[in-house]
């Protein structure tokens, strides 16, 4: 986007991409040429709008990811702690009870 100076008169330009090519489109010059900078600024500003908003909400769902994997991490501490404690162990990924042992929950 921008304006061009031919003969002392004011032109403005659009530049887009098609393909792998860029394009200039001619905008108008004059009143025109203002209206069409300003809706181009516009839109601009709109998309800055729109692309902040998306981060912030992705943003929020990492920080709730997050969360989800710091509580998750915490299940699998205190899990694994309480099997240990009542004689477990693991085999091959799997929690079995350890053989040859009494665990009596009596106290004295």
């Amino acid at each position: 986007m921008g304006w061009k100076q031919i003969n002392g008169n004011r032109y403005y330009y659009r530049s887009r991409r098609v393909g792998n090519r860029v394009i200039s489109e001619y905008r108008g010059y004059g009143l025109y040429a203002d209206l069409a900078a300003l809706e181009d600024q516009i839109d601009a500003e709109n998309r800055k709008t729109e692309r902040e908003a998306w981060k912030a909400e992705v943003n929020r769902f990492r920080r709730q990811d997050q969360e989800i994997n710091d509580t998750l991490t915490l299940i699998d501490k205190l899990t694994f702690s309480a099997l240990l404690l009542a004689g477990y162990h693991q085999h091959n990924r799997q929690w079995r009870r350890r053989r040859g042992r009494r665990i009596d929950n009596q106290t004295n």
